[in-house]
């Protein structure tokens, strides 16, 4: 080997050698030869749930149905119990002023009608031959209401009657509540002149606390 060392000789040898080597393996492992398909595996065990992810955002709300149909009216239910009272209202205003009672002449004799609808028996007015007599009487009741809120009522109505021929003057009506415990309330109606014969209806409403006994006295001149 004329103008190549021996070194120079031995190192081209391997190089040829190594390279040959790699030809041969890089041509060998690109040839892949493909067999058939196998059997189809076993299904594999379920795997562990992961972690819950983030909650998305709220989508935007529906547009809105059709109304349905109206349902099959449901049965009757049970009566409910009786509401408790509620509180006692206002005292309304007072009625106008009553008619006088019915009443009814013969000849001198004068009856009133009972509020049962019945009539009283007749009393003879006439005075002894040349007296001027007088006599006034009073039909008269009290009615009491509770007021829940202010003074109680005490409606007092009747009618008051000159029995007499002649007239009777400065008639009056002393009322007197006797409410018990020693409290008594005094009240006077003032009627003024009677003429013989004459009616006056009695209609006055009082005003305070309390009930009880009613007892009145008629005065006159």
């Amino acid at each position: 080997m004329n103008g190549v060392s021996k070194g120079a000789f031995a190192v081209g040898l391997i190089a040829v050698l190594l390279a040959s080597v790699v030809l041969s393996y890089g041509i060998a492992s690109m040839v892949v030869k493909v067999g058939p398909q196998g059997p189809k595996g076993d299904k594999g065990d379920t795997g562990a749930i992961g972690p819950q992810g983030i909650q998305g955002i709220q989508g935007e709300t529906g547009l809105t149905g059709p109304q349905g149909e109206q349902g099959i009216q449901g049965l009757t239910g049970d009566k409910g119990d009786t509401g408790a009272t509620g509180p006692q209202g206002l005292q309304g205003e007072q009625g106008p002023k009553g008619d006088k009672p019915a009443h009814q002449w013969s000849g001198t004799s004068l009856r009133f009608q009972n509020p049962d609808g019945s009539w009283g028996s007749y009393v003879d007015l006439k005075g002894d031959a040349g007296e001027v007599a007088v006599d006034v009487s009073a039909l008269i009741s009290v009615t009491f209401t509770d007021i829940w809120l202010g003074d109680d009522t005490h409606d007092v109505e009747g009618f008051i009657v000159n029995f007499g021929t002649g007239p009777a003057y400065d008639v009056k009506i002393d009322l007197t509540w006797n409410l018990g415990g020693g409290i008594y309330v005094y009240k006077t109606i003032n009627v003024g002149t009677l003429s013989g014969h004459e009616i006056d209806e009695i209609d006055v409403t009082y005003y305070f606390e309390g009930t009880g006994t009613v007892s009145y006295e008629i005065t006159w001149t």
